[in-house]
Formats: C-alpha cells, structure tokens, sequence
C-alpha cells in the first residue's frame, strides 16, 4: 500500500518521535497544527508498523486541519480500502478526485475500488479516459485486464492483457499475468506456448524461464523443467528459488545425489533458509547418510524450533538407525506441536511394535486412524510394515478393513493383490488385481512396486495384456 524501502533507521527515529508527540496530543485532547510533511512522516510510520488503526486517525484528524488536501482523501480511501469498507474508499477517493480533478493516480485506484463493487463498466470507462493522459498506453490495458479478472470477465481480460503485449512485446508483468490468467483456465499448454514464444525474443529473461520451470513441472516434464531452471541460473547463477525449485524436481525424480549437491548450493546463497536446509537433510536421509541427516535437521530446528517435519525427521533417521527410543522421543517433539499428525501417530505405532510393546503400537495406530481414517498411506505402510514383519495375513486382512474407508481405492488394491498372490492366495489376488486394472489400468506398474518377482508372473501378465 505504500512504499517503505527507502525508510532508515536516522528517520524512524525522528518519525518515532513525531508519533510519539501526536499520540500525546491525542491522550490530551488538544489539536494543533500537522504540516502536511509531518503527517506523512507519521502515516508512513504507521504503515510500517502495521499500526492502520491510529494511521486512520492521524488522517481523519489532519482532514480538519487540511481540508482542501486531495492526498489526505486519497490516503484515507487506501486505508478504508484495505479494511475492505469499499464504499468508505469510494467516497473518499470521489473529494480526493472533485479536489483534484483527473489526477491519473486517483482515478487507477478508483478503478480499482469500483472492481470490488463489481461495477465492471464504470471502471473500464474510468480507464478508458486515461489513455489521452498516458505515453504507456499498455500499462492503462494491464489495469483494465487486472479489473476484468477481478470482475470475474476472463475472456476481456485476457483481450486486454493481449492488447498490452501487442503494444509492448517485452512487457513482463502483462506476460506473466496472461499466462497466469491461461493456468488458471486450465490452459497450461497454451501458457507454455505463450512463454516459450516471449522466449525466442527474449532470451535472457530470467523470471520468464523460471516460470516456465515451474509450469513444465505442472505438466509432468520433469526434464525440460529442470532444463528451464538451468537457463534461469546461467542468466543468474546466485537465483535461489531456481536452484530451490531445481532440486525439488530432481528430488522427486529420486536422483537424491544430484539434488543434494543442488540444495547445497541453494544453501551458499540463503544460509538460514530453513525449506533448503530441510530439503538437504531429507537427501541425506535417502541417501542412508543417517549421521549428516540429522545435523542437518538439527539446524532447521535451531533456526525454527516450530518445524514439524523436522523432528519426524530426527525421528526417522534413529528409527532407521534402529535405535527406538530415541526415535520415538523426536517423533513425540514433533506431536507436540502438532498433535493432529497422523504420520506421527503411525511412525510412533511402528516403533512402539519394532519395541514389542504391542499395546500401545495399536494405540497409536488407532489415533491415527481416528484422524484420517481415509487416507490411503496410512492402512498401506501399516500394511506393508506387518508384510515385512513375514503377517502377510494381518496385512491382507489390514488393507482389506482400509478398502471400507480410502478414496483411492485403486492403490490399495495393487497393494492387496501383490500381498495375496506373494501368499499364495491366487485366486484372492486375481481378483483383487482384475478390479484394481479396471479402476485404474494406468497405474498397474503399482503391483510391482510391492511384489517385483510378480513381473513374471503368467497369470499377471494375461490380466494385464487382458485390460490394457
């Protein structure tokens, strides 16, 4: 709402100092003179302690001293606007406009005021009469395609946001918005197509690239995203977010090496971002590097002691580590803050199990149920974990209570069929496999995850031939 950042330490003092006295002449009741300079030292200072309510007052009591002062008006609108009182702020910004007729800034922001009333026509005639007063006609056609989205009339905006690219072509802000605005409709090929083309022209455009980063990522193209961050970095090699959004991708492509060296990077830039930091310490943690994971995790904590997955993590690596106690000790940090987590609640089940205390494994395993009974992943790692203990039973019989509840029904499934035909339950696990292949036949390499010997199993591979 206003721009602080030329605003150091030598005039805060003083403007510290000025509120200071106006406050006192408040408690006082007196009123005396406020130069206008004096009240926008104070305004700002106001704004820059988030402090609205006395910033509305300072306003409301300079209008009696500077009645005839069109940026008080225009100042007070901006406050009742951010309160949301749109009516309030259309009033104030029609005396600040009938003081000072015309003026370009006044009549932007009651377009802007005129949009959250939805009165879409007065706003966009409200622009239209600023192009006789502007050499940046474009800008005038970002602002009207701003207000027709706001207004909900998506087809003008994005005619007004082409508008404003076919008058400036390198214009930045009108290209993200458009493509934005296309992502929004769903349309993230003809977003890419939009990026891609501003591209070709301009290739240096680090934001532009990066975006496109994230919107192949959208897409599934893993690849050509990270090549999209590649481009951003050569540009601007000390680029966090790229170098962040990077290892995100190689990450989840479990290239953990690639993505930890990328992360350290990351790191070098923005030492004491916690999301890297934590990102760092879950690629160790896959990369069985059990001791260097949890240091790391450890300084995500000291920076923020509030980081949940933090401590799961701790506890994930001594649980790993085969060391129970202490896992669950971090785990318990972690409900502590947040006792709503039903990941906690299993890891502690399984830990609680792993310690032959069956009782309270069930407990817990109970709790998490009870927060999210239809969550998919908590009856599949249960189960998985009982397949791993050799209670291919109790595991077949888990998922099977689970099929009552989840949503994703296709996944578990996969999983109960993997689990009945590895236990000889054939006939169980034919049928199991035909209704998983008929919800969802795309994931059917899901099977394999949980029984790989099962890729060259006859009878698979004819369900799977017989639905593809």
């Amino acid at each position: 709402m206003h721009d602080n950042s030329g605003y150091n330490d030598s005039s805060n003092n003083g403007a510290s100092e000025s509120a200071r006295e106006f406050e006192e002449m408040l408690n006082q009741h007196r009123l005396y003179y406020l130069d206008l300079g004096k009240v926008d030292e104070i305004f700002t200072y106001y704004l820059t302690k988030n402090d609205f309510r006395k910033a509305r007052k300072l306003i409301e009591l300079a209008v009696k001293i500077h009645p005839s002062s069109s940026e008080l008006f225009f100042k007070h609108a901006k406050l009742l606007y951010e309160n949301s009182d749109f009516n309030g702020s259309l009033k104030e910004i029609d005396q600040a406009l009938y003081l000072s007729p015309m003026q370009p800034e006044y009549l932007w922001f009651k377009s802007e005021i005129l949009s959250q009333l939805d009165k879409y026509e007065e706003a966009i005639e409200l622009l239209e009469g600023l192009f006789i007063y502007t050499d940046q006609p474009s800008e005038v056609y970002l602002q009207m395609g701003n207000i027709a989205q706001i207004c909900s009339r998506l087809p003008e905006s994005e005619a007004y946001y082409r508008k404003a690219l076919d008058l400036h072509p390198e214009y930045e802000e009108a290209l993200f918005e458009l493509a934005f605005l296309l992502e929004s409709e769903d349309k993230l090929v003809d977003s890419k197509d939009l990026y891609e083309a501003y591209l070709e022209k301009n290739p240096y455009a680090t934001m532009v690239w990066y975006n496109l980063g994230i919107l192949l990522k959208k897409l599934g193209n893993y690849e050509k995203a990270i090549e999209a961050f590649d481009y951003a970095l050569i540009i601007q090699e000390k680029f966090h977010a790229a170098h962040f959004q990077k290892g995100i991708l190689l990450q989840e492509s479990f290239r953990y090496e690639e993505a930890l060296q990328v992360f350290l990077e990351a790191a070098a830039i923005s030492k004491e971002d916690v999301h890297t930091l934590y990102h760092i310490a879950e690629c160790f943690e896959n990369l069985e590097a059990y001791r260097e994971a949890f240091r790391y995790y450890k300084k995500v904590l000291d920076l923020d002691d509030q980081y949940v997955d933090a401590w799961i993590g701790m506890g994930a690596c001594q649980e790993k580590k085969e060391n129970f106690i202490q896992a669950i000790h971090y785990y318990e940090k972690g409900r502590q803050i947040d006792d709503d987590n039903s990941d906690i609640c299993l890891s502690l089940a399984i830990c609680e199990y792993k310690l032959g205390n069956k009782q309270n494994a069930y407990s817990q395993l109970n709790n998490a149920l009870t927060i999210d009974s239809s969550e998919a992943s908590l009856w599949q790692d249960w189960a998985q974990f009982l397949f791993e203990q050799d209670n291919v039973e109790g595991a077949i019989m888990f998922l099977e209570e689970g099929l009552k509840f989840v949503d994703q029904r296709a996944a578990v499934l996969y999983q109960c069929s993997a689990y009945c035909l590895l236990g000889g339950k054939i006939e169980q696990g034919a049928t199991f496999l035909e209704n998983a292949l008929i919800l969802d036949y795309d994931n059917h390499y899901l099977l394999f995850h949980y029984g790989e010997a099962l890729r060259s199993n006859k009878l698979v591979l004819t369900l799977i031939k017989q639905y593809s």
